[in-house]
């Protein structure tokens, strides 16, 4: 009998954390539906893991963003109903923020493709790095005032997510998010994805990594309340988050580049396209910057 109360006991609590992780997806699913979103973290800790999740729930039309290839490898899109673009596709040139000031703008052709369709650039550290500022103005003046309209362009959002620190994507692309997500990791169990992330409403937040409000939610006393929507409307909402997701929900190749760069891969069809996230990401950053060890939870 006490066997039974116990597992019973276990079904429901693992039911109410599935189902916790669910409304998680729905309402960071409700954030990129409504506004720019900004994804970075440390190298396998769920960043193309959330871009998934973030098509399967919402279900939609979208674009990705493949730079420096004319016919690039579908596998690298998180299916769906989906159209590669390159990122030279996203302007509005020849007019830049320069013909907004002098009231000089000329009229381009819009755009079709890109209509009620969000954007997802993966990997924006890879080709886009902040390092690299002064050949990226150059090679894409109007990508700036593109990402500033593209709510009244096409009724759209841009996504991107990227490999390192905070500032390591280019700051023409990394100032226009509205929300930044930083993915802590990732653990699989069998063929079960739990990933952990925390988000962010201001950019300054993001820069500083800032910790979420620590103390309890519930039981708050006055003055704990007053710190509370202090700390807020201070640095804005900062909140962690667990989401979970099927690997058989998974479409995205996690070694694309090898397609990339190597010329003697004949057959990748049959590679282990999940190899990397199986056997590497298997802890979560803690609130200190380390690593906590697996089936850690907040």
């Amino acid at each position: 009998m006490i066997l039974y109360i116990i597992l019973a006991v276990m079904v429901i609590v693992i039911a109410f954390a599935v189902l916790k992780m669910q409304h998680n997806a729905k309402y960071l699913a409700l954030r990129f539906k409504k506004n720019n979103c900004i994804v970075f973290g440390r190298k396998r800790k769920g960043k193309d893991l959330l871009f998934q999740k973030m098509v399967n729930v919402r279900d939609e039309p979208y674009i990705i963003i493949l730079p420096n290839k004319t016919e690039p490898d579908k596998m690298m899109t998180y299916g769906g109903d989906c159209i590669v673009l390159n990122l030279k596709d996203l302007t509005l040139f020849p007019n830049t923020y320069k013909n907004l000031i002098d009231g000089n703008v000329q009229q381009v052709k819009r755009d079709d493709r890109l209509e009620k369709r969000d954007i997802y650039y993966p990997d924006g550290s890879v080709y886009t790095p902040s390092q690299y500022f002064k050949m990226l103005d150059a090679r894409y003046p109007s990508l700036p005032l593109f990402l500033t309209v593209i709510g009244h362009l096409y009724d759209t959002n841009f996504h991107s997510n990227y490999n390192g620190s905070f500032g390591r994507l280019w700051d023409k692309i990394r100032e226009q998010g509205d929300y930044f997500i930083k993915a802590l990791g990732t653990i699989k169990i069998f063929g079960v994805f739990f990933s952990k992330y925390r988000l962010y409403e201001e950019y300054n937040s993001a820069e500083l990594g800032l910790l979420p409000y620590q103390k309890a939610r519930i039981f708050r006393n006055k003055i704990e309340r007053a710190e509370y929507k202090l700390f807020t409307a201070t640095n804005g909402l900062i909140k962690d988050m667990w989401i979970v997701q099927l690997k058989v929900n998974i479409h995205y190749d996690t070694r694309y580049f090898k397609r990339v760069f190597f010329s003697d891969i004949k057959d990748m069809e049959d590679s282990k396209i999940f190899d990397i996230v199986e056997t590497e990401s298997s802890s979560v950053d803690s609130d200190d910057g380390g690593s906590a060890n697996v089936g850690e939870n907040d």
